[in-house]
């Protein structure tokens, strides 16, 4: 028997590495995990998925005993390779992290430290468990980054999370959680802010890991990703699991409605012009198209050049143009680095080009002074990728939403959180006190404060579940159906482009390889580039041979 086939078979007849039994978690005596039950093996990986606020990640957390003081904690059976948890000190707790289970957690820019070097922050578990001389630290960095797909490590190493983008600095957490090969790995949302060139990597690495006998916990809203790595499924929803079962049959044959709301919310080719969510569209009248020739934004010939930390000019955009016509969906798909975010910058007005020039309503947009844009700025608003490191932690969601609203009176706070399906409640609310689902419906909801008439958006359902991406999938093709709004819609996730874009953008280093119809692009793509993104997809519900 060959040696692989020899782990898989022990593998199989291995008892479990992880137990848990009857596991119940509450925060200041209201339950928010109540029963939950499962057992994974060496080389199976379990997949939790449910919407926000499920109990999803708390479930994950607590084999790390890192749910916080306020956690209150029971159950029959909480086990890792045969040792009891439950009676774990403080201690040994710090043994465990790190070298037996690793922990990639959901937020990368609230969980790296902004003062630490990339190369820093990875090397920080290796010091902490002793791992060898600082030179074969910082060997093993590189390497790190290298599995992980990170471009130019060693220029990567030496920069802080904020030189980095949001793909980046995921890349860089999966590579800190991996740097001791632990034993089990959770994985909270791994993937939530890779292109799929990069997420295809990543799986592939989960994958083999799998393959060497390592257990993997997944959190993740992206289903597709799920059908890709997991074996087995724990569909929660308020706490409690409602189905559980292999992947496949899960997948296939849903038992549960909530699961089966789950999968028919997924965007793909086959969405494009239906609604996500269920709901019916609001009865109102579509707003006139604008004439043919009407050009809402034009970009001309625009670029950007960088200095890096080595000293060396890199070209991050180069020669962009396009048009977004009032009421139209521009998509703008690529890889990280690829120049999207900076484009948008440009776009934005917040980023000068080095060449070329913007236009906004056929006046001069990139080439005035600050105070002549100041008064059209209302006319166009942002949601970045980040929502957090855009609010002022210190205000409450209420004052957040209330302040883009001064002076507007066109809508309330609480009207626009329903609107993003958040209760009226979370008004009082602090940012830091929310998921990262509930901070970017946040995020969207302040920006459609004043109804502008251009809304650029950066990943702005990356962090949402499903079911809520649905949502404010629907919600913002009905502002565009009842208010005529454009969109500049940037996003890793090709399906949700193409469900909501009516045109689309496909960059890569910088340059635009690839442009024309959602459907032209994502269904008979010329450039190799393009095809090579959409070969990366995993597989999708609905679009299996």
């Amino acid at each position: 028997m060959s040696s692989p086939a020899r782990l898989r078979e022990s593998l199989a007849t291995a008892q479990p590495v992880v137990a848990v039994e009857q596991l119940s978690v509450g925060f200041h005596g209201h339950t928010v995990v109540k029963d939950v039950s499962f057992t994974l093996k060496a080389g199976r990986c379990l997949a939790i998925v449910g919407e926000s606020g499920s109990g999803k990640s708390v479930t994950a957390r607590t084999l790390l005993d890192l749910n916080g003081p306020g956690a209150h904690t029971t159950a029959h059976r909480i086990e890792l390779g045969g040792q009891d948890l439950t009676r774990l000190r403080p201690r040994a707790w710090r043994r465990l992290r790190g070298r037996r289970v690793g922990y990639v957690l959901q937020d990368a820019l609230v969980s790296l430290d902004p003062l630490r070097r990339i190369g820093a922050e990875i090397a920080e578990p290796l010091r902490l468990h002793k791992f060898g001389p600082r030179v074969a630290r910082e060997q093993r960095v590189l390497e790190l980054l290298s599995e992980v797909g990170v471009p130019e490590p060693e220029l990567r190493a030496r920069q802080l999370p904020s030189q980095l983008s949001g793909g980046l600095r995921q890349r860089a957490l999966i590579a800190a959680a991996l740097a001791l090969d632990p034993q089990v790995l959770i994985a909270d949302e791994p993937t939530t802010a890779l292109d799929t060139t990069v997420q295809a990597q990543i799986l592939g690495l989960l994958a083999t890991a799998k393959q060497r006998g390592r257990t993997i916990v997944l959190i993740s809203h992206d289903l597709a990703v799920v059908q890709h790595l997991a074996d087995e499924v724990l569909v929660m929803c308020a706490g409690q699991i409602v189905e559980s079962g292999p992947t496949t049959r899960v997948i296939r044959a849903p038992e549960h409605p909530y699961t089966q709301r789950l999968i028919a919310a997924i965007p793909s080719a086959h969405t494009k012009g239906t609604r996500l969510s269920g709901t019916r569209p609001p009865d109102v009248a579509p707003t006139p198209k604008p004439p043919e020739d009407a050009v809402l934004l034009r970009a001309e010939g625009i670029s950007k050049h960088y200095r890096g930390p080595d000293g060396r000019e890199r070209s991050v955009v180069q020669e962009v143009s396009f048009t977004i016509r009032p009421g139209e969906t521009l998509g703008i798909v690529g890889e990280s680095g690829s120049g999207k975010s900076t484009t948008a910058s440009i776009a934005l007005a917040l980023t000068e080009p080095d060449a070329g020039s913007v236009s906004f309503a056929n006046q001069p947009w990139s080439e005035i002074r600050e105070r002549d844009r100041r008064p059209v700025r209302r006319r166009i608003s942002v949601v970045y990728q980040d929502p957090l490191s855009s609010f002022d932690p210190r205000h409450t969601v209420g004052r957040i939403i209330g302040d883009a609203l001064a002076g507007h009176g066109e809508s309330t706070v609480i009207e626009l959180l329903d609107d993003v399906g958040l209760p009226a409640d979370i008004a009082a609310r602090h940012p830091l006190t929310l998921s990262g689902g509930q901070r970017q419906r946040v995020a969207i909801a302040r920006a459609l404060a004043g109804r502008p008439d251009l809304l650029v958006f950066d990943e702005p359902v990356s962090a949402l579940d499903v079911s809520v991406q649905a949502q404010v999938l629907d919600l913002l093709t009905d502002l565009q159906r009842e208010h005529g709004t454009a969109y500049l819609f940037i996003s890793h996730d090709l399906g949700v482009v193409h469900h909501l874009s009516d045109r689309v953008l496909v960059m890569k280093d910088g340059r635009v390889v690839e442009e024309g119809t959602a459907d032209e692009v994502f269904t008979a793509p010329r450039e190799p580039y393009t095809k090579a993104l959409l070969a990366a997809l995993p597989e999708r519900w609905g679009e299996q041979a």
